[in-house]
């Protein structure tokens, strides 16, 4: 068995390998966690990335539509950035075509802590069903107690055996992109507020250590 944050879908074997997150809430408690409450926080929706080489005509697409999203004439708020001067390169290489975190991470948690929901996108080269990068945004967000939107119904979450994330998490077809401004601002807050308790709990029993 291979317990990892990294996979493709020619080194993948179901059933018998692990996929691990490259960060996790060691020592997390409920004291120092952030707040659940209030369930809808200022900004709805974030993300801040930068894609490494070149992107494919559906990455192109699905930031053109997080982009309409910012001018649509809503009151909602978004946090999108799809460049950056500094690269985190704390999680290693970054593979060709993955979205590479920006900044440090105190300032990925500042921003995700004003943010209720937070965006995965999954890589341009879709044979990557697992990376460091992919597995610390999603870690980084139940962190932060912001629901995960994942952008994606192939790549692999830690520990999917055992673990239903539909629960903690919205999963859409990245082909969906166009409605999920409608999809998020229409889920009512007692199930954001059960996904991010959901979260939690993940957090605290499977990846605390």
């Amino acid at each position: 068995m291979l317990a990892a944050s990294r996979f493709t879908k020619f080194t993948w074997r179901p059933g018998f390998d692990l996929v691990l997150p490259s960060v996790t809430g060691e020592g997390i408690g409920w004291a120092e966690s952030p707040p659940l409450v209030p369930v809808a926080r200022p900004v709805l929706l974030t993300f801040v990335g930068h894609q490494q080489g070149e992107s494919g005509s559906q990455d192109r697409e699905v930031v053109a539509a997080l982009k309409d999203m910012t001018v649509a004439g809503t009151t909602d708020k978004f946090l999108f950035t799809f460049a950056c001067k500094t690269l985190d390169t704390s999680l290693g290489a970054i593979e060709p075509g993955d979205w590479a975190h920006c900044g440090s991470r105190a300032d990925r948690k500042s921003a995700l802590l004003n943010s209720t929901f937070s965006l995965i996108l999954p890589p341009s080269n879709r044979s990557l069903l697992s990376t460091p990068h992919i597995q610390a945004r999603l870690m980084e967000a139940l962190l932060s107690g912001t629901v995960p939107v994942i952008l994606s119904q192939d790549l692999i979450l830690p520990m999917a055996e055992v673990i239903d994330w539909s629960q903690a998490s919205v999963i859409l077809p990245i082909q969906r992109i166009t409605e999920l401004h409608f999809l998020l601002r229409t889920i009512p807050h007692s199930d954001v507020f059960s996904m991010k308790r959901q979260g939690r709990l993940l957090l605290q029993n499977y990846f605390s250590s």
